[in-house]
């Protein structure tokens, strides 16, 4: 079909390299945004200014290839809508429509903050407690450990509760770790001081608690049914190698990139990245591939190709030169909590802090109606004090809390951890 608008030649000067950088730094190209609460137009061009300005051309190139397939998306969408009506589109209003979504989205990019920063604006959006170290363990100390009864568990929390009550258990799963090859070989020669000298340490750690949970959801349905319903997975149940045939499987992954997500009514929009993200997936979706002795890929697995709604816990890697009491460590690690909360509109969410030797546990939770309208921020969080995981008496408690952030519903997470 002939078009009655022809194309410019190439090599001419509107084709020319000097022809589209000018076009693309000229701000009146970008369309008005119809939302009348959003940035005004010369927000939007200032935007545009500081996205070019001073850029290489591969990432000119970069970024108008991802605008161009952002508009194709959207356009998408909205042509289903106007295919079934049976109208004709009205292709100017539609990628108009199309780029105002993409510049607000830029736009809430630009103003999100990221939790490497969050301690900036940490005290508008939490409420830290009075002192540390609230969130109670008791050490794997059978004195200090409140009996089952009076803590007046129910339903599958008691299973998870009695199983995490098994010290010897556990120490002996501590025991085994320290005692395993990769272990040893990391502390006979690695040099620690570099974040990449840890997570030798944080892998095997997690990777037990993530096998022993495994395990749990294995010995008891009850426990499988109630993650399979937490987490929306298929109501399909299949043996994974010589395992009981559950719904629920965990997995971890590194470096998964958390999009902004606005965490208070004003505005406050938090991003960044996770380190470790635990997250239980469909049995089904997993199963042919570790049958095979395959790799876990993001692409093969249903739903990992996004920032999931729903996750079982998170945990952030301290770097060489940072504390765990670094003033900027503990924001970092409970805004991904609060953005998770956010995201999934849940009420309580674990994350841990840790070098790879010591660890310490989050449990932030969002803010009653109430406590808001008392004066209080829209959340708050509870932590443990710091744990030794390389010490007798505090690795078992490390592996015990570690299980119970990855099995156990969030909000029971305080009642569990008085048990590790």
């Amino acid at each position: 079909m002939s078009s009655s608008r022809s194309s410019p030649a190439l090599g001419s000067p509107s084709s020319s390299p000097s022809a589209k950088r000018k076009r693309m730094e000229e701000p009146s190209e970008l369309p008005p945004l119809d939302d009348p609460t959003s940035t005004s137009r010369s927000e939007v061009s200032g935007l545009k200014k500081m996205k070019t300005t001073g850029a290489e051309p591969q990432d000119l190139v970069d970024e108008l290839r991802n605008v161009v397939e952002q508009v194709i998306a959207s356009l998408c969408e909205d042509l289903v809508d106007v295919l079934v009506d049976d109208r004709q589109p009205d292709w100017k209003a539609l990628g108009r429509k199309a780029l105002d979504r993409i510049v607000a989205q830029k736009l809430v990019n630009l103003h999100s903050v990221p939790f490497t920063s969050a301690h900036t604006i940490f005290d508008q959006f939490v409420d830290s407690p009075a002192t540390f170290g609230t969130l109670r363990s008791c050490s794997n100390s059978r004195r200090q450990r409140p009996s089952l009864d009076s803590l007046k568990l129910e339903g599958v929390l008691t299973t998870v509760a009695a199983h995490l009550s098994d010290d010897g258990l556990y120490a002996e799963k501590v025991k085994v770790l320290r005692r395993g090859s990769s272990q040893q070989a990391a502390r006979r020669h690695i040099v620690n001081g570099h974040e990449t000298s840890s997570r030798v340490f944080i892998d095997n750690m997690v990777l037990e608690g993530a096998k022993t949970a495994q395990e749990i959801v294995n010995m008891h349905q009850d426990v499988d049914e109630s993650l399979r319903l937490r987490h929306d997975l298929l109501p399909l149940k299949q043996p994974i190698e010589d395992s009981a045939a559950v719904s629920s499987w965990l997995v971890m992954r590194h470096h998964v990139n958390m999009p902004p997500q606005k965490v208070t009514p004003d505005g406050i929009h938090l991003h960044g990245i996770c380190d470790y993200f635990l997250q239980w997936v469909s049995t089904a979706h997993v199963a042919q591939a570790i049958d095979q002795g395959a790799l876990l890929r993001v692409n093969d697995i249903s739903g990992l190709n996004e920032y999931p709604r729903s996750c079982a816990t998170f945990g952030t890697e301290v770097k060489a030169n940072e504390r765990l009491n670094d003033k900027k460590m503990i924001p970092q690690a409970v805004s991904q909590g609060v953005a998770q909360l956010a995201r999934s509109k849940r009420d309580s969410v674990v994350t841990t802090l840790t070098d790879g030797l010591r660890y310490q546990f989050f449990h932030v939770r969002r803010n009653t109606p109430q406590e808001v309208l008392s004066g209080g921020k829209h959340f708050s969080y509870e932590c443990t004090r710091i744990l030794q995981a390389e010490h007798d008496a505090d690795g078992p408690v490390v592996l015990k809390l570690l299980v119970a952030a990855m099995i156990g519903d969030p909000k029971d997470f305080p009642a569990l951890a008085r048990i590790c």
